[in-house]
């Protein structure tokens, strides 16, 4: 299998140039860094030399490919004009008060709309080791687990990396500080090579480290690999994942989470409202 990845430096395109496929289904993933850091980092992880010794991107491509086979099943199944036969049968089946003719006049007027979690958002890419264990946090499965009574939060699991939802996305670091939940003047931690780090959130939503200030998360945990590891370190090691990096005290729990974990406290806490 060989892959090919273009880049102007602003976008990043990830193709599966020996895929089976017509050339406009070749693309695996592309990514705009100023538009998505996060996405950035998880696509340049996966070319990363343990990653592809591993084949990860080869079982991402799978998944990838046969949802996308599925989606396409599924739209012709709803926007083919004449509803499939089989669709009536199955529907007929699940309400069987309803005539054929009222099943297929209502297949006729739905419109219908398929979301498949993006293949690669998973706990298997890798990062830099951590010396130190870190404290308990929200697992990738805790949409399952009951709700803390005391925080209305999902109980701590202890989880090396998350999986993000698309939901989760879509919240920036501004909107964690308008919920309340990252106040100006908080204290970020962040752990590398043995050694403690410590940021500070201004009120800007900009990040203070060392006396400089860093527009992101991702940026001011890129400044803490320069600061250990010198300026000729690589950036394929600098790449940071500045949700995953950086960690604070939850305000309403009490515990200290990573960033991306108490992003996924505020889409929770969004849900139940």
């Amino acid at each position: 299998m060989e892959w090919v990845a273009l880049t102007n430096g602003a976008e990043w395109r990830v193709y599966n140039a020996h895929a089976p496929v017509p050339v406009e289904h070749k693309l695996f993933r592309s990514v705009r860094i100023a538009d998505d850091i996060d996405a950035a980092f998880e696509l340049l992880s996966l070319l990363s030399k343990d990653n592809m010794r591993d084949n990860r991107i080869q079982e991402l491509w799978r998944s990838f490919f046969v949802d996308r086979e599925v989606n396409l099943a599924l739209n012709d199944l709803f926007a083919s004009g004449e509803p499939s036969r089989d669709l009536i049968a199955l529907l007929a089946k699940r309400v069987p008060k309803l005539p054929h003719a009222d099943l297929r006049a209502s297949l006729q007027r739905v419109r219908a709309t398929f979301d498949f979690p993006r293949a690669g958002v998973a706990p298997a890419i890798s990062a830099p080791p951590v010396p130190a264990p870190r404290p308990a946090e929200p697992s990738s499965a805790e949409s399952s687990i009951p709700k803390s009574r005391a925080s209305g939060q999902p109980p701590s699991t202890k989880s090396r990396k998350i999986a993000v939802s698309e939901d989760e996305r879509h919240v920036g670091f501004e909107e964690l500080m308008a919920a309340g939940r990252v106040a100006p003047g908080a204290t970020l931690h962040g752990d590398y090579m043995g050694q403690r780090h410590t940021a500070t959130v201004l009120a800007s939503g900009q990040i203070r480290y060392q006396e400089k200030v860093y527009p992101s998360l991702s940026a001011a945990g890129r400044a803490v690999k320069l600061h250990v590891k010198g300026r000729n370190t690589p950036e394929s090691t600098l790449s940071t994942d500045g949700w995953d990096f950086w960690r604070t005290t939850d305000p309403v729990c009490g515990d200290e989470v990573s960033l991306k974990a108490l992003r996924r406290r505020v889409v929770h806490a969004q849900r139940d409202q």
